[in-house]
């Protein structure tokens, strides 16, 4: 059952080309979901770290606070599993400079959300 859900929500996201209510529930979701060990297996797979890095990326600056927050926080859960490190280690052209663009312009949760992504990914490299 939540695997389908799960598979839905994505399906949500990849529709919803703008920050959206729908999408900011769905994001939202997923980021209670992505606490979950069998989730976080199931979001890595259906590539949920790169889908919102890009969205990240695209839209940081029309992206509301709770989308923010809420990506930035699933994708540290993510990356707290050795493929989801395995799949941010992949993206590190864009995730790094991405990351210190947000630490210089960004305050509240989401610097400690993407302090705690990078020490995840730069951690298990040392």
């Amino acid at each position: 059952m939540t695997g389908l859900l799960i598979k839905r929500l994505v399906q949500i996201l990849k529709k919803e080309t703008s920050d959206t209510l729908v999408r900011q529930y769905a994001v939202g979701v997923l980021q209670k979901f992505s606490l979950r060990n069998t989730a976080q297996i199931q979001l890595i797979e259906l590539d949920m770290a790169e889908r919102l890095i890009n969205t990240i990326r695209t839209e940081y600056q029309t992206l509301g606070d709770y989308s923010l927050e809420c990506s930035f926080a699933m994708l540290m859960n993510l990356s707290l599993r050795t493929k989801g490190k395995e799949k941010l280690e992949e993206m590190h052209a864009v995730l790094i400079p991405l990351l210190k663009g947000v630490l210089l312009s960004s305050g509240g949760q989401v610097v400690i959300y993407t302090i705690g992504i990078l020490f995840s990914v730069i951690g298990s490299r040392v």
